[in-house]
């Protein structure tokens, strides 16, 4: 198996040798990748390459009281992910590189020295930088902020929300660690790179103009280290096919804390995001909280977690003026073993209280949902 690999390669490797640079000689057709450089800069950095990835297979288990159309049980890879990246440090001391995403098929650049950081490409905001939450010392699979709501029903959505980005090309500037601050800020011009506004989300709608900013704040006390985050974002918001999108405005301001140390950690995370909409549509206004801590000792780690999300979201739930504010509060209980060096075996079991408020069109006049779910992970990580 080995050698037909390696023959197919060389096969492949002569063909594209055969079919570029029979036709424009070996040296055109490498200079071709530097884009009408300076002959001065046009040799071959010496990058230092590497390739990362997961592969995650997971079965999630879920009772719930709507039972819909969703099924119980569900075994499947759900996630994977290859990545490329390269880094370089030139004489006069300017680092820079590349990573690319095979599995996502989106790239960025970077470029750094003692002023900062130079992020853009398809790359996270600032505030998706820098957020912290109650989610980042939960551990293992299965909590309210990884993987145990797949097959929840009449879930309220956009919960520990601090950016508007799908994907799309962004531009983003990290301030150097001075005394344990460090400040980012980022451009966004389209929430998807479409523009017709057709990102997936609320009402076939999108973001544009995305101008975020965040801090983070470390500080250590003996054996504890503390970060403090805080982040707004600022977006116009447009549906497709309206006038005046420049009228919908959206602001997301979220904060955040943790401490760590000794094998334990705690964290929490607060977010309001408003989100104006088009005459005659309710707002989507979003306000949520999260809180956990988590223990470590050997190979074991267990967390517990909780998270509260209340939506103004009337509108997508019936338009009755009745109807009252989503509500969905979720609490976890998750472990990860691990079981040898890039391979962990991670489990939890979340509990959803949801209420939707009344839709006269759903049969029994209510759309509310208790669900409990169990998630079993194996993770390979290189």
């Amino acid at each position: 198996m080995r050698k037909r690999l390696l023959a197919t390669t060389a096969l492949v490797g002569a063909s594209i040798f055969a079919s570029g640079v029979s036709a424009q000689g070996f040296d055109e057709a490498a200079n071709d990748t530097q884009d009408s450089a300076s002959p001065v800069v046009q040799n071959q950095p010496a990058f230092a390459m590497r390739i990362s990835g997961t592969v995650r297979v997971s079965g999630n288990w879920i009772d719930q009281d709507v039972k819909l159309m969703s099924q119980s049980f569900d075994l499947m890879d759900d996630f994977r992910a290859l990545a490329i990246s390269g880094s370089a440090t030139a004489d006069n001391g300017l680092s820079y590189g590349f990573v690319y995403d095979v599995d996502e098929d989106r790239a960025e650049l970077h470029l750094s020295n003692r002023f900062g950081r130079l992020t853009f490409g398809d790359t996270d905001t600032a505030t998706d930088t820098l957020d912290i939450t109650g989610s980042s010392v939960m551990v293992g699979r299965g909590g309210y902020s990884n993987g145990a709501g797949k097959n929840l029903n009449i879930g309220v959505g956009g919960g520990r929300m601090v950016d508007f980005r799908g994907t799309g090309g962004t531009i983003r500037y990290s301030t150097p660690n001075y005394g344990g601050l460090t400040v980012a800020i980022s451009y966004t011009n389209e929430s998807d790179n479409a523009g017709d506004m057709t990102s997936a989300g609320d009402g076939n709608t999108g973001h544009e103009d995305i101008l975020s900013i965040a801090g983070q704040y470390t500080s250590s006390y003996g054996n504890y280290t503390t970060v403090v985050y805080v982040g707004y974002e600022k977006a116009n918001r447009a549906a497709k096919g309206e006038d005046h999108p420049d009228n919908q405005d959206a602001t997301a301001f979220s904060v955040g804390a943790k401490v760590t140390g000794m094998g334990a950690g705690f964290a929490f995370g607060y977010g309001d995001v408003r989100q104006d909409t088009g005459v005659g549509n309710s707002d989507l206004d979003l306000q949520w909280y999260d809180v956990a801590l988590s223990f470590s000792s050997g190979p074991w780690s267990i967390s517990a977690g909780g998270q509260y999300t209340r939506k103004d979201d009337a509108f997508l739930v019936g338009g009755d003026p009745s109807n009252r504010d989503q509500e969905q509060t979720a609490y976890s209980l998750t472990t990860n073993y691990a079981l040898a060096p890039g391979l962990n075996i991670g489990a939890g079991v979340t509990h959803f209280d949801i209420e939707n408020g009344v839709d006269p069109a759903v049969k029994g006049g209510h759309l509310d949902n208790s669900a409990t779910t169990f998630t079993l992970a194996t993770t390979m990580s290189f």
